[in-house]
């Protein structure tokens, strides 16, 4: 039988991460909904994730929003996000 979702998801709201980026302000990449393609996710950036939202290639965690603020925007309009804590 096949796993249903046939993909890696989300279990909480937050951010999808590449872990060794570690804390700081990130520009917010893209979405990863229920429901939307699987997308890349590229070191340096991080993608706004939602409960059941596949997981990017190239993320390795996700930190909940708790641990997250939104600063402000990028000088090209998208949004920046400082993870408070550390994935692990």
């Amino acid at each position: 039988s096949e796993a249903l979702p046939p993909f890696p998801a989300s279990i909480k709201d937050g951010y999808a991460v590449v872990a060794s980026d570690g804390a700081g302000d990130y520009e917010v990449a893209f979405e990863a909904l229920p429901g939307t393609t699987q997308q890349t996710l590229q070191p340096g950036t991080v993608a706004y994730i939602s409960t059941g939202g596949p997981v990017p290639h190239g993320a390795d965690a996700v930190v909940q929003i708790e641990d997250t603020e939104v600063v402000g925007r990028s000088a090209i309009g998208l949004p920046v996000v400082r993870v408070k804590k550390e994935a692990r």
